[in-house]
């Protein structure tokens, strides 16, 4: 059993093959069974192709605290402790692994007292555990093995990499509290990777327009300059999240412009400024992608030892750097617009 209880009743599928005569499934696995084989699937409480699966016993008797297992669209899964509570919650138990992604503690708000409040559950942390099974698809999937393998020995960095460490640089090197970058394979087709950086308040909070231009715009940047992205011509509209968040602080802008000018500038700073920026710090980007490549995510102490060990002593000073960039915006860009 993976992470067992004491004092509930266990939800033991009797008719799973056991590899002993005497123990049941859940105990002596078959080889190449996958984890919580012998536990009871619910067939009937999916959402979105995520089904779930029950260790504690509920339905039995009633129960505010249990294990649980979760099965995503792929056939991989996921283990959950959860609890009755409010508010509820979604942390780390035992982190992402090759065999499974990851085991989960849970705050629920409803009681698992039916498979409709079950579903309900289920479906108020989806958008965690997608996020959780697609961190695990850009690490352990056959996909993403073969890419590794594929990249193995180069010692270059893959551009998807490269892009979103050129957002990470750029935005520590602003002053921005970078809290964690990521890259995974896309939900749209589960073949490509596609890469995230999130900053401390997250896409709400309110940032100054040139310092948000520059860390945005550096993604874009470094894979025309430093990877020679296949684009026609230099175009930021080929990068889809970027695109929105450059869109929003143009809706943050609020000075009147017409969308047509500020692309205008945006284009004309890419090719500009955030070239010049993108080649000069060439070696920290790199340094800090290798890293990115080698683990998928970057977090906690882990992510500022990256940053730490990618600047090597020559990050430098954020309202200078912040200073430097309004001036070149200002005289360089808005001025001519």
């Amino acid at each position: 059993m993976d992470h067992p209880q004491r004092g509930r009743p266990l939800a033991i599928d009797h008719k799973a093959p056991s590899a002993s005569s005497t123990e049941p499934a859940f105990v002596a696995r078959p080889e190449g069974a996958p984890v919580y084989h012998g536990f009871v699937l619910l067939d009937d409480v999916v959402v979105d192709g995520f089904t779930l699966g029950k260790i504690t016993d509920w339905e039995a008797e009633p129960c505010e605290t249990g294990d649980a297992f979760v099965i995503a669209p792929d056939g991989s899964r996921a283990g959950l402790v959860w609890e009755i509570c409010d508010p509820p919650y979604f942390q780390e138990t035992m982190p992402i692994e090759a065999d499974r992604w990851g085991v989960w503690s849970v705050g629920f708000c409803l009681p698992m007292s039916s498979r409709e409040n079950a579903r309900k559950n289920l479906e108020s942390i989806l958008p965690q555990l997608k996020s959780r099974w697609a961190e695990w698809k850009s690490r352990f999937s056959p996909a993403a093995r073969a890419g590794a393998q594929t990249n193995s020995g180069t010692g270059k960095p893959s551009e998807v990499s490269i892009h979103e460490s050129a957002h990470a640089i750029t935005f520590d090197a602003l002053g921005e509290q970078v809290e964690r970058v990521t890259i995974i394979l896309s939900e749209v087709d589960g073949q490509q990777l596609e890469g995230h950086t999130l900053l401390a308040g997250g896409p709400e909070k309110s940032r100054p327009i040139v310092a948000g231009i520059a860390g945005v715009l550096a993604g874009p940047a470094a894979s025309f300059y430093l990877c020679n992205f296949p684009a026609r011509g230099i175009s930021i509209s080929a990068f889809r999240h970027d695109h929105c968040s450059l869109k929003s602080l143009f809706d943050q802008q609020g000075d009147g412009a017409g969308w047509e000018q500020f692309w205008q500038n945006l284009q004309s700073f890419l090719q500009s400024w955030e070239h010049d920026w993108v080649i000069a710090q060439r070696d920290v980007i790199l340094r800090f992608a290798i890293r990115l490549d080698e683990v998928k995510t970057l977090e906690g102490n882990e992510l500022q030892h990256a940053l730490l060990k990618a600047w090597g002593g020559t990050k430098p000073d954020a309202t200078q750097l912040r200073d430097r960039i309004r001036d070149f915006w200002n005289t360089r860009i808005h001025a001519k617009s």
